[in-house]
């Protein structure tokens, strides 16, 4: 076996790391900014690959039975399927919801969200990592993308340290009945 690109190859020296001293960190932190920008680019054009490859096409946002929804959950990963599980439970009980999980999260695509989401009445955020004293990351990200529109914005975090996301906890989040952590094991915390 052989690494395609070890650490140390004074042929092909990389960079791993970066230190910047206050000279230059500007200009990095710049140069990291336009990079990540033009990942999205990079996504589509993998994503290309992948479709002539596998005859499946891959977008940034997978929206779920989201056209006619009243309620939307909207998170990361796999989790999302168990949500979908249950938007199919609901629309069989007449209730309109929908899903959208979101592929790529940096460049965070906030017009095509602002624009998926912009006729949705009510926005339910699921977010994996929780931000102590502030609004989690993926909460953050769509507050911004739905600013000034109509949307109600709702979010809970959930499966910290690996925990799995059940149907009741999903369940309770389209009846508006969740706390800030859903998913938690003994009494819930103080509101």
């Amino acid at each position: 076996y052989r690494i395609p690109h070890p650490l140390l190859d004074v042929g092909h020296p990389t960079t791993q790391g970066p230190f910047a001293m206050p000279d230059y960190y500007f200009e990095l932190r710049r140069q990291q900014a336009d990079a990540i920008v033009r990942a999205a680019s990079v996504f589509d054009e993998v994503a290309a690959d992948f479709a002539r490859l596998s005859g499946r096409r891959l977008e940034r946002l997978e929206a779920y039975r989201v056209d006619d929804a009243d309620q939307v959950v909207v998170g990361l990963g796999s989790s999302l399927g168990t949500v979908k599980d249950v938007v199919d439970e609901l629309r069989d009980g007449g209730i309109r919801a929908g899903a959208v999980k979101v592929v790529s999260f940096r460049p965070f695509p906030h017009a095509d969200l602002a624009a998926l989401l912009a006729e949705v009445p009510a926005v339910t955020v699921l977010d994996r990592a929780d931000s102590p004293g502030g609004c989690p990351p993926l909460h953050a990200e769509l507050a911004a993308a739905l600013f000034g529109g109509d949307s109600a914005l709702t979010g809970s975090v959930y499966g910290l340290g690996g925990r799995d996301l059940h149907p009741p906890d999903v369940r309770t989040l389209f009846a508006g009945r969740a706390s800030t952590h859903i998913g938690l094991r003994g009494e819930s915390c103080p509101a």
